[in-house]
C-alpha cells in the first residue's frame, strides 16, 4: 500500500502515467463526523478523535492519502498574538487568534459548522506590515527543523513512506494578513511595499 502511494505521488509530480491522482483532503468538520457516525460511518473514533479536524483513520476509510511523513516547516509569527475572546454567543464566540485575526468561530461542541466569519485582520496599512514582519524573522530558531525530525523523515523513506512539506501558498499567507478584500486593493494601492 505504501509503495503504491509513494509511486502515485511520484508519478503524478514527474508528469507520468497514474492511476489516479493522489487526494489529500484538509480535515473534517468534527460536527460532520458526528452526523456521519449517527448515520452509520463504520469506523470506530475515540472521543478526541471525534472532535478533531484531522482524522487519519477516515482518510484511510475514504481512500485519500494519509501515509506520508510530514517534515514541520514552521511558518507562524514569533510571538504571536495572544488569543483573546471577545464575546461569547450560544453557538459561537467571537475572539482574537494567535494569528490576529479577529473572527467569529462556532464552537466545538456546536451542532453548526462553517468557516470562520472573519471580521478584522492584523495587516490594515504599511504601517501594520512593517510592525508585524518582525514576527516572520528566517534566523527565528522556531523556523530550524528539528532534528528528530529529520530523522523520522528518513525513516519514512527506508519505510517506502512519501515525504511531504506543507506550505501556505504566498497568496494564501498575505490573504491571513490582510484579508482578500483588503488585499486586492493593495496590489494597486501598494505595489512596491516590500521592496525596500
Amino acid at each position: 500500500m505504501r509503495t503504491e502511494i509513494k509511486d502515485r505521488f511520484y508519478r503524478t509530480f514527474t508528469y507520468q502515467q497514474v492511476d489516479r491522482v493522489p487526494d489529500l483532503e484538509f480535515g473534517y468538520w468534527p460536527q460532520t463526523i458526528r452526523r456521519w457516525l449517527r448515520e452509520g460511518l463504520p469506523v470506530e473514533l475515540s472521543e478526541t478523535e471525534r472532535n478533531s479536524m484531522f482524522v487519519e483513520k477516515l482518510d484511510r476509510y475514504f481512500g485519500f492519502e494519509a501515509e506520508g511523513y510530514s517534515i514541520p516547516i514552521e511558518m507562524k509569527m514569533n510571538p504571536e498574538f495572544e488569543e483573546e475572546i471577545l464575546e461569547r454567543k450560544e453557538s459561537s464566540v467571537i475572539m482574537r487568534g494567535k494569528d490576529g485575526i479577529v473572527a467569529e468561530r462556532y464552537l466545538n461542541d456546536s451542532e453548526l459548522s462553517s468557516i470562520p466569519h472573519f471580521l478584522s485582520f492584523p495587516v490594515k496599512d504599511p504601517g501594520d506590515w512593517e510592525r508585524i514582519k518582525e514576527r516572520y524573522r528566517a534566523d527565528d530558531p522556531i523556523r530550524r527543523v528539528p532534528q528528530e525530525k529529520i530523522e523520522g523523515a528518513r525513516r519514512a523513506v527506508e519505510a517506502g513512506r512519501s515525504i511531504g512539506v506543507f506550505v501556505c501558498g504566498f497568496y494564501g499567507k498575505i490573504r491571513d494578513w490582510m484579508g482578500v478584500e483588503a488585499i486586492s486593493f493593495a496590489f494597486y494601492d501598494y505595489p512596491d511595499i516590500d521592496r525596500k
